[in-house]
């Protein structure tokens, strides 16, 4: 009985979390995956600049290679604006001053698991895209 009431609980408490039926848990989630999203694009950019980092001699190469660094993040958040951060500026206003009529509209109009999922996997394509090209100006640095 304990773990059926358990079951219950856990799905109720998943349903409530996951099922993003309201505007402010649409808000929660989507920040946690902009962050999500930010981490790996700042797990790879710095990556890539500690190699070429260490592989650089001389402080004009390490200068560049920070430059080039600098640029990459600047890219990447527009990547990242683009893509997984796009309903952001939205759900904000809307959290902020969207009136019920706009806020059940926005709600009715927008299948949120269906564009969380399409939009980070858009990310990771241009990510995966985008980190090559940065490597290699990177490497230009040095040589």
């Amino acid at each position: 009985m304990k773990s059926a009431l358990l079951l219950i609980t856990l799905c109720c408490y998943l349903a409530i979390s996951y099922g993003q039926t309201d505007l402010e848990a649409i808000r929660r989630n989507a920040r946690f995956q902009n962050n999500l999203a930010l981490v790996a694009l700042h797990n790879q950019v710095f990556g890539a600049e500690g190699v070429e980092k260490g592989l650089a001699k001389t402080e004009k190469e390490r200068e560049c290679i920070e430059e080039k660094k600098d640029a990459a993040l600047e890219e990447g958040n527009q990547i990242l604006a683009e893509t997984v951060g796009k309903i952001l500026p939205e759900v904000d206003r809307l959290v902020a001053s969207g009136t019920q009529d706009e806020i059940k509209a926005f709600l009715d109009k927008t299948d949120y698991p269906a564009y969380k999922k399409s939009a980070m996997e858009e990310f990771k394509k241009r990510l995966y895209k985008f980190i090559p090209g940065v490597q290699e100006k990177m490497a230009s640095c040095r040589k």
